[in-house]
């Protein structure tokens, strides 16, 4: 029968109960300004009443309730917001790499500025200018062969940087494919101890925010899609195929692609893993490859074009003419075909020898200038786009269009900061810990404790007054 002792059980439970939610909070309160936690919270439940109905329990007033019980310690997570903002991190990931590679590409031009390729281009024409006016002045020859050399020089230099940064991005791709798999690792042994806590029919709370954690990062890296079972193991997958399945990780690895370059593909069969690259923007890992394979050969190929263009020009207009020294048909430039702007140079001949310099249309006219005036018109000349375009109106789109793709980029990035960042607060609303709620809850069970525990006071004396004091009238 639920008696006295009945009171001192609904007591004891209910300082059981509000000491184990007073750890919750403090457990909150310690892990405020931890990156990926989520607030938790003591779910309170009464305990089975008594008597429990039956055809042998006798009429009476009923039920009493036995008191309350933590049924659970609860982890605040909005599944769907999560979903929300790791797809917001694969788009927020791919256009800060984006952004900060055409920075790095505009850098390479750096345009406008004293040393730019189009100032190059301005000297190089004003030299042929000055030549033509001075034919028969030496030091303006050197002059001439000097500003075409700074010239070349400066594509050579372009194309080299591009180069090196299209090597440092493929350095990027490999790193970024370790450190998938060493995510992809981490979420399986967590998976584990996920799996093994949940069938004892416990939450693994701090568990599962570690492995938000590395999954929000992944999404960085690369587009993830994610199912989780109902023993609370997660299985993520990459372009449709799975990367992890309960407590197994499949790997990546690299292979070699066009120029070399590393291709992310799986490790077991080979298969190129789809990772968005050239499609859909899709994390950091596309975007890298972006950056690499599109972007960046797109600009050493209108170098290549402008420089081609230049030195064939030049070129045919120098073989007709004539230096001091009777020599014509020489190139003025000399280059690789089809790798023009890493190769381009001055004639070694023509360089070790101004009078070498056609700047004559006749043998017997040494002060005649006009071959040299024809080279500096070449500047007027539309040979670019279908002969619609001159070389300087060129060379001025490519670094408008480069601009234009680099604040696009940048304007992305900016948009998908804003979108993350209230994704990331309207989570932090529901999952974060509010050091100003937590202390309201505390002082809440701090009273009902208190409480409880006067209860138990009372109780006390009660039994005390019963036991020790019955029985004694009259003695």
């Amino acid at each position: 029968m639920w008696g006295t002792f009945g009171s001192i059980e609904i007591a004891l439970r209910a300082l059981q109960a509000q000491r184990l939610a007073l750890n919750v909070i403090g457990h909150n309160i310690a892990n405020a300004n931890t990156p990926g936690y989520s607030r938790q919270t003591a779910r309170l439940e009464t305990t089975p009443p008594y008597p429990w109905p039956g055809l042998t329990q006798s009429a009476g007033a009923g039920q009493i309730g036995t008191g309350v019980a933590v049924a659970g310690i609860d982890r605040l997570r909005d599944a769907f917001t999560d979903l929300q903002l790791r797809q917001q991190y694969s788009l927020a990931g791919y256009y800060t790499v984006l952004a900060d590679g055409y920075a790095q590409v505009e850098a390479v031009f750096n345009e406008p500025s004293d040393s730019s390729l189009n100032q190059q281009l301005g000297r190089f024409w004003n030299a042929w200018q000055e030549l033509a006016s001075s034919p028969q002045d030496t030091s303006i020859r050197t002059s001439v062969i000097q500003s075409a050399e700074s010239l070349a020089s400066l594509f050579n230099r372009m194309v080299g940087q591009l180069r090196q940064l299209q090597r440092d991005l493929d350095f990027r791709v490999g790193s970024k494919v370790g450190e998938i798999n060493e995510l992809a690792d981490r979420i399986a042994r967590l998976n584990v101890q996920i799996g093994q806590i949940r069938g004892t029919g416990q939450n693994p709370n701090d568990l599962l925010d570690q492995r938000d954690q590395l999954i929000d990062r992944l999404s960085q890296i690369v587009r993830v899609a994610y199912v989780e079972d109902p023993n609370g193991q997660v299985t993520i997958y990459i372009g449709g195929r799975m990367l992890v399945h309960n407590e197994q990780a499949f790997k990546l690895s690299t292979a070699p692609g066009p120029g070399g370059f590393a291709v992310p593909v799986w490790a077991d069969d080979g298969t190129p893993v789809n990772v968005g690259a050239g499609g859909a923007p899709a994390g950091e890992l596309a975007a890298l490859m972006d950056l690499r394979d599109t972007v960046i050969p797109a600009k050493i190929n209108e170098l290549n074009s402008l420089a081609a263009a230049l030195a064939g020009a030049v070129n045919a207009v120098h073989q007709t003419g004539y230096g001091l020294d009777g020599s014509t048909g020489l190139d003025f430039f000399v280059f690789t075909a089809g790798d023009e702007a890493a190769t381009l140079a001055v004639n070694p001949a023509v360089a070790a020898d101004p009078l070498k310099i056609a700047a004559a249309q006749s043998p017997s006219a040494p002060g005649d200038g006009r071959n040299a005036l024809a080279v500096a018109q070449v500047q007027y000349q539309q040979l670019m786009l279908g002969n619609t375009a001159t070389l300087g109106e060129y060379y001025q789109q490519v670094v408008g269009r480069l601009g234009l793709e680099a604040r696009q980029a940048g304007d992305q990035k900016a948009n998908q900061e804003v979108v993350q960042n209230y994704l990331e607060a309207r989570r932090d609303s529901f999952s974060g810990v509010s050091l100003d709620e937590e202390a309201g809850r505390m002082v809440l069970y701090q009273r009902a404790f208190e409480a409880a525990a006067r209860t138990l006071t009372v109780l006390d004396e009660l039994l005390d007054q019963l036991i020790n004091r019955t029985g004694i009238v009259g003695r």
